[in-house]
Parts: C-alpha cells; sequence; structure tokens
C-alpha cells in the first residue's frame, strides 16, 4: 500500500511539473511575441519601457522605504525599543 502511494505521489509531482514547464513556456512565448510586435508597431516603445522600469523602480522602493518609516513611527509611538 506505502509504495502505491509513493508511485501515485511522484506521478501526481511529476505531471505537474511538466505542466508547469509547458505553462511557463507558453508565458514567456506570448511575451515574446508581445515584445516583438509592439516594437514593430510602435518606435517609441523602448522609451516607454525604459520610462516605466525607472518609475515602477522608484515607486517601489519609496513605497517599501516609507512602510518601514510608518513602522519605526509606530513603534516610536508604542514606546518599543528598536
Amino acid at each position: 500500500m506505502k509504495k502505491q502511494l509513493k508511485t501515485i505521489q511522484q506521478t501526481t509531482v511529476k505531471t505537474t511539473v511538466h505542466f508547469l514547464k509547458w505553462i511557463f513556456f507558453l508565458i514567456f512565448l506570448y511575451i515574446g511575441f508581445t515584445i516583438v510586435y509592439s516594437f514593430w508597431k510602435n518606435p517609441d516603445f523602448f522609451e516607454q519601457v525604459v520610462t516605466l522600469s525607472v518609475g515602477g523602480f522608484f515607486a517601489f522602493f519609496m513605497g517599501y522605504f516609507g512602510w518601514r518609516l510608518a513602522q519605526l513611527i509606530e513603534e516610536w509611538f508604542k514606546g518599543k525599543k528598536y
């Protein structure tokens, strides 16, 4: 009985990993075609990608540092040592 369960578990994991490989492959294929199509249709696409990437980078870190600052202020108000 244990051997059968182990075989079923291994088969399930192998099938799931195989399925996920195909899903990721299709996602990368879609992203690649979308990028190529966007470059072809809109020559300013590269400028938009760079602008949004830089903006996203700053937005992420400003959000993170704002969150950390809010935590520190909350701890200070509660009187905790940090």
